[in-house]
């Protein structure tokens, strides 16, 4: 409400049968907005962008993912402790980077925990900080991705977050389209070759397009982000501890303010309980 339609920065906008309403992407956005992205990655058609916007839409609504960057996350601290996977820097384009050591060991014992939808769930609300505070606009927000392979072995492919992990991949797929810059795949093990091939018809070809994929290389990954924003233990000059850049703080405090408002609310229901 209150947000002048546009044309995505005068793209051409074909098979519109409505007039458009295309605005940047925000929270509780209506099943007949168009987010401006949607339209560039639909190529200008606003019939195909509505489209896929709407499917967005109903999953957003389904999964109460307006209402995810509102709710606590008590086991956060040891998540993070479990397996690294956190916000360091910013690449020399601007955009923020998120390192995930993918550990599917740990990550089955945190579905084991708090269940595969939940696990999904936390994964979303990560992206979702990433894109309301990190990387706000609507087009041109997006993320640099680092995952680190070199924990993943055959044998834990057939672990309980195998699965959670596809539909995690799915659903960013399908509903974050123009969401990502460049995704860096390194110390890839030597049977990542066939896991690849069997992912790839599913991902968007410019998503593909950005993927790096090396086996102990650090040289494109330092060209791309630059030495001085890349951690040590990756090969860069940061020396910033992982887990302590200001990206990541930002978003662990974002999440200790949620957990003290459930905290207070909790306590508050016990007391009236009690009277």
């Amino acid at each position: 409400g209150g947000v002048e339609a546009s044309s995505a920065a005068g793209l051409p906008i074909g098979g519109a049968s409505v007039a458009p309403q295309v605005v940047p992407q925000r929270r509780f956005m209506g099943r007949d907005e168009v987010p401006t992205r949607y339209l560039i990655n639909a190529g200008g058609n606003y019939a195909e962008a509505l489209r896929r916007w709407r499917a967005t839409h109903d999953f957003r609504l389904e999964w109460r993912m307006d209402e995810a960057l509102d709710e606590p996350w008590p086991d956060i601290d040891q998540f993070k402790k479990d397996y690294l996977h956190c916000f360091h820097g910013r690449a020399k384009n601007g955009h923020a980077v998120f390192y995930d050591r993918l550990d599917f060991v740990c990550m089955s014992r945190m579905v084991g925990k708090i269940g595969a939808e939940a696990m999904t769930r936390y994964y979303l609300f990560t992206t979702d900080y990433c894109y309301h505070e990190l990387e706000p606009s609507d087009p041109g927000g997006r993320q640099v991705t680092v995952y680190d392979l070199n924990r993943l072995s055959l044998g834990s492919l057939f672990c309980a977050a195998t699965e959670p992990v596809k539909n995690i991949i799915r659903v960013y797929a399908a509903h974050y389209p123009e969401r990502v810059d460049k995704v860096f795949l390194i110390n890839a093990p030597y049977f990542f070759t066939g896991i690849w091939a069997s992912m790839k018809p599913f991902l968007d070809p410019r998503v593909t397009d950005s993927i790096s994929i090396s086996t102990n290389g650090r040289r494109e990954l330092l060209e791309y982000i630059g030495a001085d924003q890349v951690p040590v233990q990756y090969g860069g000059t940061d020396p910033t501890p992982m887990g302590h850049a200001p990206e990541e703080l930002s978003l662990r405090a974002w999440v200790q303010k949620n957990n003290d408002k459930a905290a207070a609310a909790q306590q508050q229901q016990q007391q009236r309980r009690q009277q």
